[in-house]
């Protein structure tokens, strides 16, 4: 699972058994756009989640488990924007795909399990969906802010040191071959 979502190999296997038993398959889930972009927007407007959540996310790659410490614990508006927010609108992509007389059968993690229940049982208590979606220029701006700038940075002060040091060695090598002249 990747932040409580399905891999695609797990997708592959999953339409595969659906077709041949005839089933229609149905992603229900956030694209990962936007959920990239509104956690883009988070992590841009409050850096001090930046790390807990790059260590959740290493720790969380390649493994099932939740993490053992808080050092690797995803930060708490974060983790609602993987979970409370994904669930609503699953929630809210099932009853809107659902159709009266149907069967259905909804596959996610065990962690979005009860949620989904009880937003299913009740739809009317949960509020609306929000239509509105978050700008693609979020996640640029989180690597423009945090990489880029930086980067450009360093280098920047870097080379105007490397000019003011390299000017300071040219005069002083230029003044003392004069200087070793003049004694002679």
């Amino acid at each position: 699972f990747v932040h409580g979502g399905l891999r695609s190999a797990q997708l592959r296997q999953i339409r595969k058994k659906a077709e041949e038993v005839g089933a229609q398959v149905y992603c229900v889930d956030r694209s990962y756009r936007e959920t990239q972009n509104r956690v883009a927007k988070r992590l841009l407007m409050h850096p001090k989640e930046m790390v807990g959540f790059a260590r959740s996310s290493l720790a969380s790659l390649g493994s099932q488990q939740v993490p053992a410490n808080d050092a690797e614990r995803c930060p708490e508006a974060v983790e609602k924007i993987l979970g409370e927010e994904r669930e609503e609108h699953m929630a809210s992509e099932i009853l809107r795909r659902h159709v009266s007389g149907a069967q259905g059968l909804v596959l996610c993690c065990p962690a979005r399990r009860e949620a989904l229940e009880r937003r299913l049982a009740h739809p009317e208590a949960e509020s609306a969906m929000s239509v509105d979606t978050t700008s693609r220029i979020w996640p640029f701006l989180l690597v423009l802010v945090y990489v880029v700038i930086p980067g450009y940075g360093t280098t920047f002060i870097f080379w105007r040191l490397a000019k003011g040091l390299g000017g300071v060695i040219f005069r002083e090598t230029a003044e003392a071959p004069a200087s070793a002249g003049e004694a002679r």
